[in-house]
């Protein structure tokens, strides 16, 4: 019998599993690039907290806002939108050394060159409200802007204090140093009503000169006119608040009428000539 040829046996292709796919070129040259682009932008970031560091001032800076305000803020918003999520840990800690060298320059080095703390304050306040604007309307806001929002509130509360201390100051000691007096009830020669006769009489007299010049040394001193009239607004309202506490010792140390009642001024006069000034009421 002929003998049969066997039949050819079949090879099977090797199976997707069977053995890994060799790394392509660009995944192995991926990592190394991001290493050194990070390496690289690392550098130059800790360039830009030394400058700051280094940073010193040829002229006394005007009490509007200074370059390095805005340049920190489009640096900060421009990295904030772009979240590199795989080194955001190390984006971070870089910018809160930032910020913090920013901080220092401003409050440490440049607003010091400013004479009185009420210019010292307008020139923080005109600065940091332009980094917490800008980061806001370029939909940055975090970390960053919270820290300075913070910062704007308390030096805010700095100038109105100082501004108002310019013509109301001795009013305002008064007040503060009366009130603890009066807590418990018997306020008996506890107030000198001469002294307290004098404010009462200096205020009747100046009140509305006072007013308008806070108008205009407020506006004057910030370049936003909307910063500017919210400043005015609080710089008023605390004044009212002020008057408001000093009528009531008043009203404590004389529960029948005071003998000078013919210069008290009334909350709603007062709060008319407001209105007029801080339009946003």
């Amino acid at each position: 019998m002929p003998s049969r040829t066997p039949a050819p046996t079949r090879t099977l292709p090797p199976q997707p599993h069977s053995q890994p796919h060799p790394r392509t070129p660009a995944a192995r040259v991926l990592p190394r690039a991001q290493v050194l682009a990070w390496s690289r932008f690392k550098s130059v970031m800790e360039g830009h907290v030394q400058s700051l560091s280094a940073y010193v001032p040829k002229a006394v800076p005007e009490v509007h806002p200074h370059f390095v305000a805005r340049r920190y803020a489009e640096l900060v918003a421009s990295l904030r939108l772009l979240r590199p999520q795989s080194v955001e840990p190390m984006l971070s800690n870089i910018l809160r050394a930032l910020r913090s060298e920013v901080e220092r320059l401003f409050a440490e080095r440049l607003a010091r060159h400013h004479t009185s703390r009420k210019s010292q304050a307008a020139f923080l306040i005109n600065n940091y409200d332009l980094i917490v604007t800008t980061l806001a309307e370029r939909a940055a806001r975090g970390e960053d802007s919270g820290h300075f929002e913070q910062l704007l509130d308390s030096i805010k509360a700095v100038f109105v204090e100082e501004e108002l201390a310019a013509d109301h100051g001795r009013l305002i000691s008064f007040v503060k140093q009366s009130e603890p007096l009066l807590l418990g009830g018997d306020v008996a020669g506890k107030v000198d009503g001469g002294h307290m006769e004098t404010l009462l009489r200096n205020f009747h007299d100046t009140w509305k000169a006072a007013i308008e010049k806070i108008n205009d040394d407020v506006l004057r001193s910030f370049a936003s006119f909307k910063l500017g009239m919210d400043i005015l607004k609080q710089v008023l309202t605390q004044l009212l608040l002020y008057y408001t506490r000093f009528l009531d010792i008043v009203k404590q140390t004389y529960p029948n009428g005071a003998p000078f009642a013919r210069y008290i001024l009334s909350i709603p006069t007062l709060m008319n000539e407001i209105k007029n000034f801080s339009r946003n009421f």
